[in-house]
């Protein structure tokens, strides 16, 4: 049975009109709630779901729309509130209605529930500023807690100071779901581990070290530039103190040495020009020498080449490391501390000259594509394209029993000849024939399978033969036929002997060796 209602008593149910305009929610009802200033209670005609009371029930002195949404039977504001506090309590992120699966906006609920919500909002607060995080990636909320600077350990390449130590014990935050991790302090993601907050903050606006690259104290830089500010570490300290003070017109400071004439170019803004092609690792940071080729290298780089003397017996060249650059390892810089090595060695390229332009000749190396192309990095070198060839490929050894370099005759560096005994034309052991007038530098020797003049070495059943460029690549022993007309004609059509000749006397050396 239906109650009537009083007339000053104000109840609106509306629903959504028929036209094109809201055809699409003619399945949604909006209740409207509204009541005078003057009246303290609103009767209904259907009663409460929840609660089951229907008549005098108080409403609040509130205008607008309560719910919108799936059209159900009206719940009373009390009912109403007290599903909102039960739920916010037990599943504070989503609060639905009592009746359907709607869930409510923080809006929605500020509108029915205002003092209960602001209530938990500024409690919310309390609780994260002092021991819950929450998390602004994933939304995760979990205790923070400061831990102890003396639990700190050291980074794996950094000693800590004890500030960093304090820094990090009390402002590193990693969250327990997505595991990024943050400052507490500075909010910076990711933490700043090895710096404070004031030392990430140097980081970020580019006050860094010149060697090390970390942050730095602006203050600390001299004559207040900051391309030549330097950290408090006692390396980088003593390395700064060696370097020139220049600055270049990008703004980069120089990494040359102190008062040097030449300066090196900004490894920073110069194309494939920021690593030392000895290491391969970045000329910022070191000492670094600029040598009369033009190319840069680390100082200590030089000297460690200048100090190498050879490996398993095969000489390891002081020379540039750039592609097709063979010029010495020379510097002002390491005169002296490098003097005996340097002396040293300049005797031992004297005599490796002298080999390298007999093997100009007597293998045809002007001719070499790697020589003759344009397009090789050999060609920048000019008339001394050749012989830069000659130092970079092929292989020079020293043999223990002299101390006289000499031209290890197993062709270029990337032939795997790994027993050198026997190669030294000193020894008696020597295994190919030389020139009784002109010594060894001189000899040619003839390929095992064709008339060509051989250059490479390849070991055929434990023997050591001599082949050209092309039938050392065929896998086939066959030989071709002498027609008469090559420079160690005549000879015969086997394999046992090795044939040289003397391009200086012109004389064809022959050696007995049943090698197949």
């Amino acid at each position: 049975m239906k109650k009537s209602l009083k007339s000053k008593d104000k109840v609106q149910i509306s629903r959504p009109s028929t036209t094109q305009k809201a055809a699409s929610d003619l399945h949604k009802y909006t209740i409207s709630v509204q009541a005078d200033d003057n009246d303290d209670f609103t009767l209904i005609d259907d009663c409460c779901p929840i609660c089951c009371f229907g008549s005098k029930i108080k409403k609040p002195k509130q205008r607008g729309t309560l719910v919108p949404h799936q059209g159900h039977k009206q719940i009373c504001l009390k009912c109403l509130q007290k599903s909102i506090e039960d739920q916010k309590l037990n599943y504070p992120d989503n609060v639905k209605c009592p009746l359907c699966d709607y869930i409510f906006t923080k809006q929605e609920l500020m509108q029915m529930h205002p003092s209960f919500i602001s209530q938990l909002d500024e409690q919310e607060d309390s609780l994260l500023s002092e021991n819950i995080y929450n998390c602004k990636f994933c939304g995760n909320k979990f205790e923070f807690v400061k831990g102890n600077p003396e639990d700190v350990h050291d980074l794996p390449n950094q000693h800590l100071t004890d500030e960093q130590r304090k820094c990090f014990a009390e402002n590193y935050i990693c969250c327990n779901k997505c595991h990024i991790t943050t400052c507490h302090h500075c909010h910076a993601v990711p933490f700043h581990s090895g710096e404070t907050c004031e030392e990430h903050e140097w980081f970020v606006n580019g006050y860094v070290c010149r060697i090390c690259g970390k942050a730095a104290n602006p203050k600390n830089a001299p004559n207040g530039k900051i391309p030549l500010l330097v950290c408090d570490d006692p390396k980088c300290q003593e390395i700064s103190s060696k370097m020139c003070t220049e600055i270049h017109q990008c703004g980069h400071a120089c990494v040359g040495l102190l008062n040097e004439k030449m300066h090196p170019l900004c490894p920073i803004c110069t194309f494939g020009g920021s690593i030392c092609l000895h290491c391969q690792k970045p000329l910022i940071g070191h000492l670094c020498l600029v040598l009369e080729c033009g190319h840069t290298i680390h100082r200590d780089c030089a000297l460690e080449m200048l100090r190498e003397q050879s490996s398993d017996g095969i000489l390891n060249l002081p020379l540039c490391p750039a592609p097709g650059c063979a010029q010495f390892i020379w510097h002002p810089s390491i005169d002296e501390e490098a003097k005996k090595d340097i002396t040293r060695w300049v005797n031992v390229m004297k005599e490796i000259n002298e080999i390298a332009n007999a093997r100009i000749i007597t293998d045809g190396i002007q001719f070499h594509p790697d020589v003759k192309s344009k397009l090789s990095p050999y060609a920048f070198e000019g008339e001394n394209a050749s012989i830069s060839w000659v130092l970079k490929e092929m292989r020079f050894a020293v043999c223990n029993k002299h101390d006289i370099p000499i031209y290890f005759p197993c062709g270029w560096k990337v032939d795997e000849i790994k027993d050198i005994s026997g190669f030294c034309p000193m020894c008696k052991n020597y295994l190919f024939p030389v020139c009784p007038t002109c010594g060894y530098k001189w000899m040619q020797f003839k390929c095992n399978r064709c008339c060509s003049v051989g250059v490479r070495l390849k070991i055929v059943d434990e023997q050591p033969c001599w082949f050209c460029n092309i039938c050392k690549e065929m896998p086939s022993n066959d030989t071709c036929a002498c027609k008469g007309n090559c420079q160690f004609y005549p000879h015969p059509n086997t394999l046992t002997i090795y044939y040289g000749y003397c391009m200086k006397c012109q004389k064809i050396i022959t050696k007995g060796k049943h090698y197949i």
